[in-house]
């Protein structure tokens, strides 16, 4: 480790002289402004700034002839070199763990140094978004493992090694063909204002319009009034049959009225995790009947340590799998991720907004990904490993190839050929895969290319990944 003290007339002379002579990763440990005092007028006035930084290797060209930190400390004469030592031992000492947090892992000692920059980026991205950092430490080591080292620019490659690495982590088995005849039985918890209702309404409109299944919905939820009328409403606009029921004997025999339907929802009262009451409760009425699916489901902007208090507080209830909600509300996803990295319950469906029924979709790890990744990669901060500036893909006028692009500093997206694509400046330009992907982002269409209307999905229609829904199920 080398430390040493600048004094300069400002902090950005100082800023410099530590660039110059520690190199651009040095630490800065500490800084005071340098005041003289006039003695004639007795009036004190600041002649400048005091800074004193601190680099754990020493930087090759500038620092060869830099004097470290212990030859530039000034010793009275009475003191001599021991307390020179041990002042410097100790103030080291204190320094060291400082600069071991700071400091980011070295990516670069066996791949390139464009590969290294690149991983670096991507980690502290993982850190931005809330991601543990042992966890982000797994995740890149797995990438350097499986991507060579030119290929560190391609997003879907490393989105999709991130959603393997994520799915070996959690090894879950692959589920088990129903063989007992009856109804499926899907029953949403979770906690207050989650969106359980609304998720019900989504699916059995989907499985009952798109599907031609049999479909009908039950309420336990006896707590919110307001609930029950709401699904009573979404039921018979769908034209599907509903019960309540407000004890578990009134709920098996709801469950047994349906016996000849092929799918019956459960909505639930909102849980407090830390309410026994009303987990006991609720799991009362599991228990009346026998098969039972139930989903957990959890809010995209939920903290945490929330997310991980809720399971716990959850576990005398047979969770079965989980459901994120508001994802459209959410712009950091670490959260998710830690969650994902350390439990094993499958995840079964995710909402991305209020319309119903399109904003539902099958669970999938890699969607989560990709809402971790969606401002790093959109922004081209992963570079090309042959050359200094971001990748682009862009065809000959520059615009991106089969993608939907837009200037980083405004909120309008365009097509690849529209008037306005050609004068964004590759540096500034960001690409969207969908018309879906931009809104998301807070981008709106271009009156003049309309965008919008020239999206592969129309305005209402199911896409792809949302009717492979039914292979859920």
């Amino acid at each position: 480790m080398q430390i040493k003290r600048f004094e300069a007339r400002d902090m950005t002379t100082a800023l410099k002289l530590i660039k110059r002579d520690l190199g651009p990763e040095a630490v800065i440990l500490s800084a005071r402004s340098l005041k003289v005092e006039n003695r004639f007028l007795g009036s004190v006035k600041t002649a400048g700034v005091e800074v004193t930084a601190a680099t754990d290797s020493y930087h090759s060209a500038a620092s060869s002839n830099a004097e470290p930190y212990s030859s530039v400390l000034s010793v009275d004469a009475s003191g001599g070199g021991r307390r020179k030592k041990m002042f410097t031992n100790s103030f080291q000492n204190r320094t060291k763990s400082l600069v071991h947090r700071r400091s980011l892992p070295d990516y670069g000692n066996r791949h390139s140094r464009q590969k290294g920059d690149t991983l670096a980026g991507i980690f502290q991205h993982l850190l931005s978004q809330g991601v543990n950092r042992d966890v982000a430490n797994d995740l890149i080591e797995f990438i350097k493992k499986e991507i060579p080292a030119k290929q560190t620019d391609i997003k879907d490659r490393i989105i999709s090694k991130i959603t393997a690495a994520l799915e070996r982590k959690r090894n879950i088995p692959g589920r088990a063909s129903r063989t007992k005849a009856g109804p499926k039985i899907l029953a949403f918890i979770g906690p207050s204002g989650v969106g359980k209702t609304t998720a019900i309404a989504k699916l059995a409109a989907r499985q009952a319009i798109e599907r031609n299944k049999k479909v009908a919905l039950i309420s336990i939820d006896s707590c919110r009034i307001a609930a029950t009328a709401e699904l009573r409403i979404y039921a018979k606009a769908i034209e599907i049959p509903f019960k309540t029921a407000a004890t578990p004997s009134a709920f098996a025999a709801a469950v047994n009225a349906y016996r000849k339907y092929d799918l019956v929802l459960v909505d639930t009262p909102g849980i407090n995790p830390e309410n026994n009451k009303e987990i006991d409760d609720l799991r009362s009425y599991f228990e009346a009947i026998g098969s039972i699916e139930v989903h957990l489901l959890l809010s995209a902007g939920t903290k945490e340590a929330d997310l991980y208090n809720t399971i716990a507080c959850l576990r005398e209830i047979p969770i079965q799998h989980l459901v994120f909600t508001k994802l459209d509300e959410s712009t950091t996803f670490g959260n998710l991720i830690n969650l994902l990295f350390d439990n094993q319950y499958p995840l079964s469906f995710l909402t991305t907004g209020r319309q119903v029924p399109d904003s539902i979709e099958t669970g999938s790890v890699k969607k989560i990904v990709k809402c971790l990744f969606g401002s790093f990669m959109n922004h081209s901060q992963i570079s090309n490993s042959g050359t200094s500036n971001p990748v682009h893909l862009t065809t000959s006028h520059g615009s991106a190839q089969d993608d939907y692009v837009a200037n980083k500093n405004s909120d309008v997206f365009h097509c690849p050929d529209c008037k306005w694509t050609l004068k964004i400046k590759p540096k500034n330009m960001i690409t969207f895969s969908s018309v879906e992907d931009a809104k998301t982002q807070h981008f709106v269409p271009c009156r003049d290319c309309q965008p919008a209307a020239n999206d592969t999905f129309p305005a209402g229609t199911p896409r792809k990944d949302k009717i492979r829904i039914s292979s859920y199920l």
